[in-house]
């Protein structure tokens, strides 16, 4: 007798990794052994980064031929409309009877997590994709902690998605047996891009060295660092380019910056963009300045393009460049680190290449998309008592 398909309901927030995480998932699970619905905003996430509806979570599980439904939870916390949304989502369950649901970002984990005890959902799965009590300091820290450690009783897995999150997890979670770790991992890029037309498209000249940024306008991206460092890299290379590709709240805060620091031309600031493939296989650099992630998928899109990485030494950011390999780590805020290594890499093409094959080498090797959906699978089977 065959056995009965399991019901995985993902519930996310967030977009950027978390959409591109989500979507790997979704794209490549096994459809004889598991059904897959979603649950996401999607005017928030219109009104927030994507311009198009194509961009969004519900076109894109449509696409796949995946149902999709809409709950719209705020980003940020909301006291009010957290406990809207999660008796919202409490009903959702209730109806839908998932035998799991995965809860992606921390604020899905806290709504999910809360509404999934209510609706007595029998497991739950929670991938925070960077802890928020982690970014923050002093007694906001331990508030946001001690909420992780108490929704940690309505969890029934915690993933972390690199080492360096495992490590931190199991060193300040009290439930470390329920800790798994499963890094993320993305499908080789099959696309073509005519890298002239892409780069005519965003108003490029030809011999321009161009160096992106796909990280939102945020304090937790650090994009003010990248700035500051353009003073001195476009000195040294007047025809390279930062390309920002995101957007956020600070990003008045950063253009402004740009504006006194008469860097108006050298620095320019794209907005979300939808497809960021095109845009990434135009540029010859890619650099991430965050204070910290989860395994940034930016930096493993970049490299299993073939392009070095210019990253912080930040949990994450540390478990996918191998510095002096396949691009550079440097301390956070290290303006003065990060305009060297940009300059080396602008003036020394072949470096470019050498970096870009390694990285390209590295992601083939340990961050592939099917090792990510094996663990995940064997997780949620043993979850539902269906080991072996």
């Amino acid at each position: 007798m065959t056995a009965r398909k399991l019901v995985v309901v993902h519930f996310a927030v967030s977009g950027g990794g978390v959409k591109r995480h989500v979507l790997e998932i979704a794209a490549g699970f096994d459809r004889g052994k598991f059904d897959l619905i979603g649950i996401f905003p999607d005017a928030a996430m219109a009104a927030s980064v994507a311009r198009s509806g194509d961009a969004r979570y519900l076109a894109a599980f449509k696409k796949l031929g995946l149902p999709a439904r809409a709950l719209e939870v705020p980003r940020w916390f909301s006291p009010w409309a957290d406990c809207k949304s999660v008796f919202q989502l409490a009903g959702m369950l209730r109806r839908m009877k998932p035998d799991i649901l995965h809860c992606h970002s921390s604020k899905a984990g806290l709504v999910g997590r809360l509404a999934a005890a209510l609706a007595g959902t029998p497991a739950v799965c929670y991938t925070p994709h960077n802890m928020y009590y982690a970014i923050q300091r002093g007694m906001k820290r331990q508030v946001f902690l001690l909420a992780e450690q108490a929704l940690a009783l309505f969890s029934d897995a915690i993933i972390a998605v690199s080492d360096s999150e495992d490590r931190e997890f199991r060193r300040d979670l009290w439930c470390k047996k329920k800790i798994v770790r499963i890094d993320n991992g993305i499908k080789p890029y099959s696309g073509k891009w005519e890298v002239a037309e892409v780069r005519r498209r965003y108003g490029l000249e030809p011999g321009a060295r161009v160096i992106l940024t796909p990280a939102r306008c945020e304090p937790q991206k650090d994009v003010r660092t990248l700035v500051l460092a353009m003073e001195r890299v476009v000195r040294d290379v007047p025809e390279a380019v930062l390309l920002v590709a995101g957007e956020g709240e600070q990003r008045p805060e950063l253009e402004a910056l740009t504006d006194r620091l008469g860097l108006r031309e050298r620095v320019r600031f794209l907005g979300w963009v939808d497809a960021i493939e095109p845009l990434m296989a135009a540029s010859d650099i890619v650099v991430l300045s965050s204070l910290r992630e989860g395994l940034p998928y930016a930096v493993l899109e970049a490299s299993d393009m073939g392009k070095p990485t210019i990253g912080s030494d930040v949990a994450g950011t540390r478990d996918c460049i191998r510095d002096g390999e396949t691009g550079f780590l440097l301390a956070p805020g290290d303006v003065d680190g990060f305009a060297d290594r940009m300059i080396l890499l602008c003036g020394r093409p072949e470096a470019c290449a050498v970096m870009g094959a390694k990285g390209r080498e590295m992601v083939e090797a340990e961050f592939g998309a099917g090792r990510m959906l094996r663990e995940l699978e064997a997780l949620y089977a043993r979850l539902a008592g269906r080991e072996g």
